[in-house]
């Protein structure tokens, strides 16, 4: 959160960021995260170094040496430089892209490049933005709309800049969950328009820097009360399952929710993951045994788990086996839960 409050600052600000009393903070706490954070707030953190950057100029570099060393600014500059080619390069997009440009990055016949946002396009995203946080719940309803037209007609080439995706996403995961319904509703229906558009509305590497937004927003709302919002966010969480290109990202945020909640959310948390484990794993198979086995038999290990959650938790455990054969007893002879495992073949939850 910290860092993506970063990005937007650094946005709102541009080039008067390099006078504010706090901007070696600001630089400082950019590289901490990106040397120091999860997987999640180091891909937030490129996001921020790409808009701190842009907004410092040229004095960015002589900045972040100041603020944090020769060493860190180096590796500051080339992930910036590096994520923003990622969120620029056409050749990263993989999809219909609306900029006009062919892979190669060259207009394509007929179509013109697209123009530099304007300022005021930039002040009206946020003011759009702003208004989600009314407190009449029927002008949220109406902002909600707003928001999502925005979107559908944002000017080609909008979203290259990473943190705007961040923050419409983070705007409207604060309303999904809302506690008006009918706002958490048109909330996950501006979502499924946005990521179900054909041709797509955000380009892949757009999408892929909402993963540590969106995702537990998702997971927190799949235990509502309302029917029909938890079906919406299965909805929402299967196309953007389908849309995300790395994947295997999407299990850090399924993981941080199961083990930060409990009751319902964990249970919900933790069936999804089991669903969506073939498709989030089959490019990099490791993640399992380094991410999922660990935290399921540290869970089922728990003597305060019981119920649900550990059937929900066999289920994954489960799912695990029947993905890759041999990888939960390769796991489990190597972290010292061999007895554990064999408990549960006994006891008939595994095969």
């Amino acid at each position: 959160k910290v860092v993506m409050c970063i990005g937007m600052l650094s946005e709102r600000l541009g080039s008067r960021l390099a006078s504010i009393k706090e901007v070696d903070k600001v630089c400082a706490a950019v590289a901490s995260v990106m040397s120091e954070g999860s997987a999640d707030a180091r891909t937030a953190a490129k996001v921020a170094a790409q808009q701190v950057h842009r907004a410092l100029g040229d004095d960015a570099d002589r900045i972040f040496k100041r603020a944090c060393g020769e060493a860190a600014a180096g590796k500051v500059r080339q992930a910036a430089e590096k994520f923003s080619g990622t969120m620029t390069g056409v050749q990263d997009l993989k999809g219909a892209h609306r900029d006009g440009r062919d892979e190669a990055g060259s207009p394509k016949p007929g179509r013109k490049p697209a123009k530099a946002v304007s300022q005021d396009t930039l002040e009206a995203f946020r003011a759009l933005l702003d208004s989600l946080q009314v407190s009449d719940w029927k002008a949220r309803v109406d902002a909600i709309d707003s928001v999502t037209k925005f979107v559908q007609t944002a000017p080609a080439g909008f979203w290259t800049a990473g943190s705007r995706a961040l923050q419409l996403t983070d705007s409207l995961s604060g309303r999904i969950a809302d506690s008006n319904v009918k706002v958490a509703v048109a909330a996950l229906n501006s979502l499924s328009a946005i990521l179900g558009a054909q041709p797509p509305l955000l380009p892949p590497a757009a999408i892929q820097t909402t993963v540590p937004v969106l995702v537990p927003a998702v997971l927190q709302s799949l235990a509502s009360s309302s029917p029909n919002v938890r079906q919406m966010c299965e909805d929402v969480l299967e196309v953007f399952v389908r849309l995300c290109p790395d994947r295997a990202a999407v299990v850090t945020p399924f993981l941080s929710v199961i083990t930060g909640s409990a009751g319902r959310v964990q249970c919900a948390a933790t069936e999804r993951l089991a669903h969506y484990l073939p498709t989030l794993l089959l490019a990099k198979p490791q993640a399992v045994a380094k991410q999922v086995l660990p935290v399921g038999f540290r869970l089922l290990n728990s003597p305060s788990t019981r119920g649900e959650i550990r059937t929900a938790l066999l289920k994954l455990i489960r799912a695990v086996e029947d993905w890759n054969p041999g990888a939960v007893d390769e796991f489990a002879a190597g972290s010292g839960n061999s007895e554990k495992l064999r408990e549960l073949r006994e006891k008939g939850h595994l095969a």
